[in-house]
């Protein structure tokens, strides 16, 4: 999501540091691709998420969700996108916040895993077919800068999810191990080394080759 700064884009990367007060215990879950179930793809935290697979390096890293407000955040099936460019009136930008969470409420009865105070991390993800839409708002949310609708490539997946706790993520067995268990081998080290940024959001971290890995493949 937008920065202080604007949009991620190769001018305005991503961190590959994490905010000195995260903890492992603030993961919610992550998103996987079907096509390699094994590969966690963004990592999910209760203060933002880190996206460590992309074909841009530069949208790699840590995202915060500091001013940031999120009124939906679950699972909707494939191709059935509510911003459809054929119909610019109905979308995020276009539509008030109001409306556009009214509409998401409407077309995905129930899909909405956050309530405003907490996560639902116990219903069990809808799995291969549907894909993560996320809708925040930084303020009021009255101009489409300050309005973060998103599709996800893959499907969200709590960390408890029993459909998954057999899948083995980073050598370890359970959803809920993987997540705890190989952050801390690097990434939660390296956070240590972060720098916080100018806008008091994402940290800076000291330039390294590899970024940190939140989940691990078992590969």
């Amino acid at each position: 999501m937008p920065n202080n700064t604007g949009p991620h884009s190769a001018n305005n990367a991503k961190t590959s540091g994490l905010p000195a007060n995260l903890k492992k215990e603030m993961i919610i879950g992550y998103t996987r691709e079907a096509k390699d179930p094994t590969r966690p793809v963004t990592v999910y935290t209760s203060l933002g998420h880190f996206t460590q697979v992309h074909p841009s390096s530069w949208n790699i890293g840590w995202d915060s969700y500091k001013n940031w407000k999120c009124l939906f955040f679950g699972n909707i099936p494939n191709g059935s996108d509510p911003d459809n460019p054929r119909n610019p009136e109905e979308s995020s930008a276009s539509l008030a916040p109001g409306q556009y969470v009214d509409k998401l409420t409407k077309n995905f009865p129930g899909h909405n895993r956050f309530d405003g105070l907490t996560w639902d991390l116990t219903t069990l993800a809808e799995g291969d077919g549907y894909h993560l839409r996320e809708f925040w708002i930084r303020g009021a949310g009255l101009h489409s800068k300050d309005r973060f609708a998103h599709p996800s490539r893959g499907c969200f997946y709590p960390v408890t999810d029993q459909k998954i706790k057999a899948t083995p993520l980073g050598g370890h067995e359970g959803a809920d191990a993987a997540p705890v268990l190989c952050s801390t081998r690097r990434a939660w080290s390296t956070r240590r080394r972060a720098r916080p940024a100018p806008d008091g959001g994402s940290p800076r971290a000291h330039r390294s080759r590899r970024s940190p890995r939140l989940l691990r493949s078992s590969r």
